[in-house]
């Protein structure tokens, strides 16, 4: 993650998946959860295309 990147459902759309795709792949329960810059996310396959 880079500063600047927030909320599940955008970094999903810049990444080209789901936000319930790239919640499940990580074991998040729900969209509360704190990602800070410099944190390691899991990345399902595309099944869209990104955004910029």
């Amino acid at each position: 993650m880079v500063e600047g990147d927030c909320c599940i459902s955008r970094i999903a759309d810049k990444l080209g998946v789901e936000a319930s795709a790239l919640m499940a792949a990580n074991g998040w329960v729900d969209a509360s959860v704190v990602i800070l810059p410099g944190d390691e996310i899991n990345v399902p396959p595309p099944t869209k295309d990104p955004k910029p």
